[in-house]
């Protein structure tokens, strides 16, 4: 239903990457009180944040966890046209701190929570 996006990792068609933004979604949105609940409380509604083929705004109702913004560095390690990993690092109030290291995988997952990436060296 929504605009062609891969959702997959390398080698699987479970649209594990999908799950984990829907998710996210539902997490950050339950915590903005933006979800809509019918009155018997048996069908609730929330606006995922993807768009149909045709730019409409797509609605579901799924659920999970919280988390924290976090930036992600490319990691160029044996080639500087492809990046082998991400390390990931905490925004202090006046430095940044490494907290861990993804996979490209990982790193897509992680970032596609809150937009599609755009950049060359984040791709899957």
């Amino acid at each position: 239903m929504a605009q062609e996006e891969k959702w997959d990792y390398k080698g699987t068609s479970d649209k594990q990457i999908l799950y984990n933004y829907l998710c996210y979604t539902y997490d950050r949105i339950k915590a903005e009180n933006k979800i809509e609940i019918s009155d018997d409380k048996s069908v609730m509604c929330f606006n995922t944040g993807l768009l149909n083929e045709h730019g409409a705004d797509i609605y579901t109702d799924k659920s999970t966890k919280e988390a924290k913004i976090q930036l992600l560095l490319p990691l160029f390690l044996q080639s500087r046209d492809v990046a082998d990993l991400a390390l990931v690092v905490d925004k202090g109030e006046f430095n940044y701190v490494g907290k861990t290291i993804l996979t490209i995988e990982w790193a897509y997952v992680n970032s596609r929570r809150i937009v599609k990436p755009d950049v060359e060296w984040l791709k899957i």
